[in-house]
């Protein structure tokens, strides 16, 4: 019976949602694909005898979609709550610059001091080079490490030539620093 009242509406062109009619099944499909009506609507009492859970007694669908739906929201809060507590206990990354030993609060910070005192812009040679991230990563731990084994003044120059290939060793993946700002920075946002 239930399945019959609903092939009638659905064969007299009834959304069973929101019970609009429309002038044909195309129409019709398409209202139900875009406002996803693929459901019954929760205040539709005429179908309130087929749900199961009313013929339990003592308890009544709506009553248990109500508390399930009190449950669902409990929960999504928890969650919430739970990842502002994690993102509020994340430490700050302090970005060292690649060629002093001047560190700064944010990593866009420390790119725009390379490029002002060392004229070394790291997002354009990123972006030229075409570097995925990666590669990226392997070149700012390639600098880092250049620059610890280097005993004098150390700059751009004691860089380049850069070349992708000087890249290949995949044990420039392990950071130098292990809390490298400048390694979680977002270099395609700066594009």
């Amino acid at each position: 019976e239930f399945i019959e009242i609903l092939r009638e509406q659905l064969n007299s062109f009834k959304c069973i949602y929101c019970k609009r009619q429309f002038p044909d099944w195309d129409v019709l499909k398409s209202h139900m694909r875009k406002k996803k009506h693929f459901r019954l609507h929760s205040e539709d009492q005429q179908y309130d005898r087929f749900y199961i859970v009313n013929h339990v007694e003592g308890t009544n669908w709506r009553e248990q979609h109500m508390s399930d739906r009190d449950s669902d929201i409990d929960a999504e809060r928890n969650m919430l709550d739970d990842w502002d507590e994690w993102t509020q206990d994340a430490p700050e990354c302090v970005s060292l610059c690649l060629f002093c030993d001047v560190s700064f609060p944010s990593a866009p910070q420390c790119l725009e001091h390379m490029t002002h005192h060392h004229r070394f812009d790291l997002p354009q040679i990123i972006a030229s080079m075409k570097l995925d991230d990666y590669q990226v990563i392997k070149l700012i731990n390639f600098i880092r490490i250049k620059k610890s084994a280097h005993t004098s003044e150390f700059g751009p120059d004691c860089v380049f030539p850069l070349t992708v290939e000087l890249l290949d060793d995949d044990k420039l993946l392990t950071p130098h620093s292990p809390e490298d700002g400048l390694l979680m920075h977002d270099y395609s946002a700066s594009e």
